[in-house]
């Protein structure tokens, strides 16, 4: 059974934990209905896996705006819009709704690598694909700095490859998808 969407789209409204008028910035309505079209294309169990390490690297970002600094422009401009806190943690509510976007382009370009195991010894190299996520959100490919959260998570998942596929671990509280079957 999956739950609805997080965001009403009817009343403009992010349904949880408190309802939030997000009629402000409708670019987040605009990345629910993308996520439905990714849970409907591939299924709940991709989608999971990919929001879920999505929302690991973009939080990355929340706790070091200072390296990119579109994302900090993007995120306080959501924040006044919203009339949220000025300062917030990536693991609170606040974070979820004005990451929200981000999260979502950046999971519809992580699904290759959970869809094909074999993803990149066919295709592309790693670092080209790092360069791909890179410019799906919009930062420069070129640039590639070690300590980046996209670094750190291709090197996690080197470390444990068995994560990339595995739903026990994917809770997606910002999507409303409940946690998928043991």
């Amino acid at each position: 059974m999956v739950r609805p969407d997080i965001v009403c789209h009817r009343h403009h409204v992010w349904q949880s934990p408190e309802p939030r008028d997000i009629s402000a910035v409708p670019e987040i309505e605009r990345a629910q209905r993308n996520l439905r079209k990714l849970r409907k294309t591939h299924g709940i169990h991709a989608m999971a896996c990919c929001v879920r390490d999505a929302r690991w690297i973009i939080s990355g970002w929340v706790h070091m705006p200072s390296r990119e600094p579109k994302f900090e422009d993007l995120w306080q401009d959501r924040r006044r819009k919203l009339d949220r806190p000025e300062w917030f943690r990536s693991w609170e509510p606040p974070a979820h709704i004005m990451t929200h976007p981000e999260v979502v382009t950046l999971a519809s370009a992580l699904v290759p690598i959970y869809l094909d195991p074999s993803h990149f010894r066919r295709d592309l190299r790693e670092w080209e694909f790092k360069a791909h996520l890179r410019s799906r959100l919009g930062l420069d490919p070129r640039r590639n700095p070690t300590g980046a959260p996209i670094n750190k998570f291709f090197y996690m998942v080197q470390m444990d490859r068995a994560r990339w596929r595995n739903p026990k671990i994917a809770v997606i509280t910002e999507t409303a998808t409940p946690r998928t079957a043991q």
